[in-house]
């Protein structure tokens, strides 16, 4: 039961049985955090870099908290997910990656280049580039032995893959367009005034100008020829004038079969003879334009081309054009922005910007038909699917695993609805959508199981096979085929519903009411109901896990019911851990894997159990962050990174030893007037690294809300020592370690026991 509608979220599994159809078990990408894997699509947030090589594509995102920038590689050999360290006050405008190959990726950074030969996960540093001044040098890969690094006045060139980077230019920049260790052409100038191409033949080391061809209106004129009696004879055909330079260079590639282009206002330059002359193709014009420009030209490394144009009377409406051959094709969805690369044949992709979010984009088919996103953004929404389904919706595609992330069943989004809800029913997905309607799957469909706009729903449950959708007007079971059966019981009253949750015959609704959150409880089905003893009015979510047991979560309160969910307990309080717990809120949830153990997410992070509650501990995620939903299979785990949108996996994590930490008094307790004291306290963090916050809080009375004393960094020994004053409802002190996810290993959190001071 989620207490709020979710359009895209994650649910996690909880041991039901897999759902059929074609389940298929994925491969998962590796990570750069040893024991951990990424079962399900990759990203790394917002995008801010792409580049690919044949069938490789590496993308870093925006964010470089903790010194580190998100990376995603996508490759035949073996995909990765993780962080690329890139230093304290960096920012991703100073990084420039270069995929070279399918295993290699160089990165740039300051007066650095970096190289990874097992796709980011460890990286190697070559001598910082000479008469490099702090700039931040730009990257371009030939093949995987040769790139170039280059900044406005200085150009590097490696042909060892990396290793070594001579200086090729002391006071010039490097190409535009590489084509192998020597040749390569590069623009002087940009924009609507006079620009001039570029020739080097010598690696950067010296340049000489090319001619291009001029614009029909440049041409000489040719004057009327005078009258003569003698036999005429045919005109030398004149030679094409040539001019150093013209507005408007821009989009320099080339072409497999070594064709090179390079758009020159409203007409495409094209050179078979690397770069030495041009010829001139005038643009098709289109209707309604008033002219075209050319901003962008992608040649793949066989077939044609993509040139990407803009028009004279809307500079923003930006389409594109086949190249094939010697001749323009048909129109084609418009080229990415920046970052453009074309890997393949017909594969173009690059950076965009939809709605003020870059996004990564691609094409198989040339632009035949519309750019596709790449990588899921970010997302804070709860889970989409219910108590036990793992349902990640991810860009049009829906992605369910029964098994934690074992396998997956890659199923079509209902879109543009977009769900509410996911769940199972004999043996299908059926799906509560956005429009009112309940889908069922079949066959890779989602046809309309019942239209129930009129109790307009809120949530749906399963009660054995049976869906049970709740809503602002009423209850409905689905019978027989779909058949809407509503509901009539002295309990209901004829009150509509938020939310609803069910295991077995036993279904829980709920909605807020005065002061608290009105219950009403079923043992048959939803047949006949029966008001509960209401719970808080901030609950946000329910689960049944057993006959007997179900839990229930406002905030930060955990609740539970040991009668089937008839009257639910408090049972343990997340604390508030400062800046040493969880970054992010996240939208408070319960998923229990068995009656003791499961993880709550609330809004002071994410916390383990394997006692059904009676103890807490922080879960340990990459970069530190709360996870938009989590789940625990035997010592596993599994967390959605909702800042990535990123699915991660550590199968024995729970395994681990978990580090020691303890608290001692030193010296006399000082006592004050009004019960107030001030005592010393020494601490001991053991089997954990020693540069972890620690937080230490001052404890009250079960029930009670607690207060962060002091969080500190203990020292090299993981000694710490503070002095610390209790108020007179503080009945003692205790320590708290999130643990943390390294890359060569992952320490568990750790709590010390309460240290009372009498």
């Amino acid at each position: 039961m989620r207490v709020r509608r979710a359009v895209v979220a994650l649910a996690v599994a909880g041991g039901i049985a897999a759902v059929p159809s074609a389940a298929v078990a994925a491969v998962p990408a590796g990570t750069t955090w040893a024991g951990w894997d990424a079962p399900g699509p990759l990203g790394v947030g917002i995008p801010s870099h792409v580049t690919a090589s044949g069938a490789t594509t590496a993308i870093l995102g925006s964010d470089t908290t903790n010194d580190v920038v998100p990376l995603a590689v996508m490759s035949a050999a073996g995909s990765r997910v993780g962080d690329l360290p890139v230093g304290e006050y960096a920012g991703v405008d100073g990084l420039s990656i270069a995929a070279a190959g399918s295993d290699r990726l160089l990165l740039a950074q300051n007066c650095t280049i970096r190289r990874s030969e097992d796709r980011g996960l460890t990286w190697r540093a070559a001598e910082p580039l000479a008469l490099c001044s702090g700039h931040a040098p730009v990257v371009r890969a030939v093949s995987s032995d040769v790139a170039f690094a280059s900044i406005a006045n200085r150009t590097w060139r490696t042909t060892d893959g990396g290793a070594t980077w001579p200086v090729m230019n002391a006071s010039e920049r490097a190409p535009d367009l590489p084509i192998d260790a020597l040749l390569g052409l590069r623009i002087v100038g940009e924009g609507p005034k006079a620009s001039a191409l570029q020739r080097t033949v010598d690696g950067g080391a010296s340049w000489q100008s090319v001619m291009l061809p001029a614009p029909p209106e440049q041409a000489p004129p040719v004057g009327p020829t005078p009258p003569t009696d003698a036999p005429a004879t045919p005109a030398p055909t004149p030679a094409p004038a040539v001019v150093g330079s013209l507005p408007r260079l821009a989009g320099l590639a080339r072409r497999g079969d070594g064709t090179i282009l390079l758009g020159a206002g409203d007409a495409l330059l094209v050179s078979t003879d690397g770069g030495q002359t041009f010829a001139r193709r005038p643009v098709p014009d289109l209707p309604g334009s008033g002219g075209v420009v050319v901003e962008s030209a992608a040649c793949g490394p066989a077939g044609g081309c993509v040139v990407g144009v803009e028009t004279q009377n809307d500079p923003k409406r930006r389409i594109a054009l086949r190249y094939a051959g010697d001749a323009f094709g048909g129109r084609v969805a418009a080229l990415p922005a920046s970052h453009v690369s074309a890997p393949d044949p017909d594969v173009v992709l690059g950076l965009t910007s939809q709605e003020g979010r870059n996004q990564v984009v691609r094409t198989d088919d040339a632009g035949a038909t519309p750019y596709r996103e790449v990588t899921p953004g970010p997302g804070r929404t709860p889970s989409l699917g219910r108590h036990g389904l793992l349902a990640i919706s991810s860009l049009d595609r829906l992605h369910v695993s029964a098994d934690h992330g074992a396998t997956w069943d890659d199923v079509p989004m209902l879109t543009p609805l977009g769900l509410v809800g996911v769940t199972r029913a004999a043996g299908k997905l059926v799906a509560l959508a956005n429009d009112g309607t309940v889908r069922r799957l079949d066959g890779g469909t989602w046809t309309t199981l019942a239209d129930l706009r009129a109790i307009e729903p809120t949530d749906l449950a399963v009660a054995g096979d049976v869906p049970i959708v709740v809503g602002e007007r009423g209850v409905v079971r689905l019978t027989g085929a779909g058949s809407p059966e509503p509901v009539t019981s002295r309990a209901l009253q004829g009150r509509g519903f938020a939310a609803v949750e069910a295991r077995g015959n036993v279904v829980i609704a709920t909605r807020t009411a005065g002061g608290g959150r009105l219950t009403v409880r079923s043992t048959d089905g939803g047949r006949s109901w029966r008001q509960s003893p209401p719970l808080p009015a901030e609950t946000k979510d329910i689960q049944i896990v057993s006959a007997t047991v179900a839990y229930a979560l406002t905030k930060r309160t955990l609740y539970r019911s040991t009668d089937g969910g008839r009257t639910f307990r408090w049972r343990a309080m997340a604390p508030k851990l400062g800046s040493a717990g969880s970054r992010g809120e996240g939208w408070p949830s319960v998923e229990f894997s068995s009656a003791r153990s499961g993880v709550i997410i609330t809004t002071s992070g994410a916390f383990v159990t394997r006692d059904g509650g009676a103890t807490l501990a922080p879960l340990p995620t990459p970069g530190a962050r709360t996870p938009a939903a989590a789940a625990i299979f035997g010592s596993g785990v599994v967390v959605h990174d909702a800042a990535r949108g990123t699915v991660l996996r550590h199968p024995t994590l729970l395994k681990g030893e978990e580090p020691s930490l303890t608290l001692r008094t030193a010296g006399r307790v000082r006592r004050t007037s009004g019960g107030r004291r001030t005592v010393t306290v020494v601490g001991m963090l053991r089997g954990a690294t020693d540069d972890g916050p620690v937080a230490l809080l001052g404890i009250r009375r079960a029930g009670s809300d607690n207060t962060v004393k002091r969080v500190l960094t203990p020292n090299v020994d993981g000694s710490f020592r503070l002095r610390v004053r209790l108020g007179k409802s503080e009945r003692g002190v205790q320590a708290w370690s999130r643990g943390a996810v390294r890359p060569e290993r992952t320490d568990l959190a750790s709590v010390s026991r309460i240290l009372r001071i009498r």
